[in-house]
């Protein structure tokens, strides 16, 4: 290879084809060794890293240094002496040509001449007075016949110092392997709010490929210009077109292009490559799922596409994706579907062409592997639509109770949960409360006492209500109050119960009120004088201040505010009226108004639902595990729990159902493994 080849290489390129480790690779670049040509010039001058050891390197980083430029260098000098062989050759052949001969030989020469200098030209205007940029995109172009366009805006991008360019790679999918940052982390580090720096990014940066021109006069002024000249310089793109040529969609795996991608010596990513093919060629092909968009629609697909645009207009393929992405939420059982029949009938047509169907059933083919990873079988070419997965909770409950035909405890109904759905959150959680919501919600199923009992609505000969219920029920009819034997015979027609229960309900009870000689009436019903009341003293109310301290101290001590499922009646009480203070159910002073101000403002971080903060108890508890036995839990015995609850995260976090915060922290415990 030629000594002027070695800048091309760099030391990110050394690193991921193993030439050399990742700690080399970081003190090379501390030292300002960034590419091949300049380890090896200070090799040379030098002699040896382990004589003259460069910052940070140490015996072993100093040997692998040396090995490399020992391996190289004779492949420098062997081309050397190759291409004086040639010379010597080339030479002897000028001298037996006849004079026409070396005319014609020299206009050749002189077209080559004009060719360079013109590709010179041409480079010296893109590369914008930077000389690396400058010699690549010469030398690439001698060699392949065009500039190599994805790598020079690689370049340009990892050799801006702009902060607005910094921030922009950090949080959007720019480069390969990369993970984004949370717009709060990079809107902290560099001082900003998060709605600037989310400007920055989703509107100043991504505007660079906007595929409407109002923002032209924009781009002009601002300090992303020189990006959009180069994507307007269209003679220097039309290469790609020729690589996508006959290719009617272009993914993340189409080879051709990412074999351009890695021969340019660029890892920009292909969200970001597929962008900018489709903002130069907007003619030519249409964008589906990328974030560069501004345009929450491209949030919702999970990869990003290239589609010919003489397909795009006349079929709807994102009205095709919501249309699948609603049969497999919904559908209750697996079927076949002939796909081509499907597109051939289908409502996305825009104009419909029937010598267009079969490669708008292939483009649909690849969009239903990626996004849903369905596929048509080898047979008859038919894609099988999978049953839903995991069937909703609400119609689970229904179907035990259905099947066991009587009514149900809360705790047996979660028995039988669990060995229908082993691998559900709720059995992993192992917590029969759980279910509870999903019991109240469905209108077929209703209460039968306060014992967690559960019956369904269909069942006519199946008691409802509560005990309270059948006493209010029993004295409705009576006009006299009634004693508390009476009352409970009546109810135990119902319910199992005894005496002291029903005397307990009543006089807990707001509907009740009780006379002498131990008899119970209602408070909405008029008696005659000759029973006299019994008056009882309440409880005193507490105040609106002790209550607020009683939250207080209850969000302290339990680390999140009261939840409304609980096995601690006293903290649903809470719940109960902390949701009628947010919900302005009662009239507050100011100064009260400021003490429930303060406590959502200090506590504001406690302020999550119970599922996320069961998440978090079992992240503490799966964490601290990892870190005292540096592994991670097994299948058998009391790290079950934890083993399951490990593999449904890694599940929520393929299927992209976890947080921002929780997809941080998932990624924290992978790297305790």
């Amino acid at each position: 290879m030629l000594r002027e080849d070695l800048k091309f290489i760099t030391i990110d390129y050394l690193r991921e084809t193993n030439q050399l480790s990742v700690r080399s690779a970081n003190c090379c670049l501390y030292e300002g060794l960034d590419n091949l040509y300049k380890i090896i010039t200070f090799f040379e001058e030098n002699g040896s890293f382990t004589k003259n050891k460069i910052k940070n390197a140490g015996y072993k980083t100093s040997i692998e240094l040396d090995e490399l430029c020992l391996k190289i260098l004779p492949k420098i000098e062997k081309e050397k002496q190759h291409v004086y062989v040639e010379i010597r050759e080339v030479k002897s052949i000028i001298k037996e040509l006849s004079e026409p001969e070396r005319e014609v030989l020299i206009s050749i020469a002189n077209l080559i001449d004009k060719f360079e200098l013109e590709i010179k030209e041409r480079a010296h205007i893109i590369s914008y007075n930077n000389n690396d940029i400058f010699n690549f995109a010469v030398n690439y172009c001698i060699g392949n016949g065009n500039f190599p366009m994805f790598g020079i805006l690689g370049m340009f991008l990892n050799l801006d110092n702009d902060r607005d360019i910094r921030m922009s790679i950090e949080i959007l999918p720019v480069f390969q392997d990369c993970i984004s940052n949370k717009l709060n982390e990079v809107a902290e580090k560099y001082n900003l709010s998060r709605e600037r720096a989310r400007q920055i990014c989703n509107v100043d940066f991504c505007n660079i490929f906007d595929i409407t021109s109002d923002v032209v006069e924009h781009k002009k002024g601002g300090r992303f210009f020189k990006y959009y000249e180069l994507l307007q310089s269209r003679s220097n793109w039309d290469y790609v077109l020729d690589i996508l040529s006959g290719i009617d969609i272009v993914t993340h795996e189409t080879h051709v292009f990412r074999r351009n991608l890695q021969k340019e010596q660029n890892n920009l990513s292909f969200e970001f490559a597929a962008q900018i093919i489709a903002y130069i060629f907007r003619d030519v092909f249409i964008i589906y799922g990328s974030r560069f968009n501004c345009n929450k629609k491209a949030q919702e697909w999970k990869y990003t596409f290239l589609i010919r645009k003489i397909y795009t207009d006349y079929f709807d393929f994102e009205k095709m994706r919501d249309e699948f992405e609603n049969i497999l939420c919904d559908n209750d059982i697996e079927f076949f579907l002939d796909i081509e029949k499907y597109i051939s009938n289908s409502q996305c047509w825009i104009n419909f062409d029937y010598n267009k169907i079969n490669r708008i059933v292939d483009i649909t083919k690849t969009i239903l592997l990626h996004e849903f990873g369905l596929y048509s079988d080898e047979i008859n070419g038919q894609i099988k639509i999978p049953a839903v997965r995991e069937r909703k909770t609400i119609d689970v409950v229904y179907d035990i109770l259905k099947q066991n035909g009587k009514p149900m405890h809360l705790k047996d109904i979660f028995l039988e949960f669990k060995k229908l759905l082993p691998e559900h959150k709720y059995t992993i959680d192992n917590n029969p409360e759980r279910l509870r919501p999903s019991l109240y919600k469905h209108n077929g199923i209703t209460t039968v006492n306060r014992k967690s009992l559960y019956s369904l609505k269909e069942w006519n000969h199946t008691p409802r209500g509560t005990i309270r219920n059948k006493i209010v029920e029993f004295l409705e009819y009576k006009d006299t109050p009634q004693t508390v034997e009476c009352i409970t015979d009546y109810v135990n027609l119902y319910f199992k119960t005894n005496e002291k229960n029903v005397y307990s309900s009543m006089c807990s009870g707001k509907y009740f009120i009780q006379f002498n000689g131990n008899l119970f009436g209602l408070k909405n019903k008029h008696y005659s004088s000759d029973f006299k009341k019994i008056e009882k003293r309440g409880n005193e109310k507490k105040s609106f201040e002790q209550r607020l301290r009683d939250i207080e101290i209850f969000i302290v001590k339990n680390k999140h505010f009261p939840f409304s499922v609980s096995e601690n009646n006293y903290e649903i009480s809470l719940y109960r009226w902390w949701v009628k203070i947010e919900k302005r159910r009662k009239k507050l002073t100011p100064e009260q108004q400021m003490g429930v101000d303060r406590i959502k403002r200090v506590y504001a971080d406690f302020n999550i639902s119970k599922e996320e903060f069961d998440w978090q108890l079992k992240y503490d508890k799966l964490k601290t595990f990892l870190i005292v036995n540096r592994r991670k839990p097994t299948a058998n015995g009391t790290e079950n729990d934890l083993y399951r609850w490990f593999h449904r995260i890694k599940r929520d976090f393929i299927d992209d159902k976890l947080s921002e915060d929780q997809r941080r922290k998932y990624i924290e415990l992978v790297k305790l493994i």
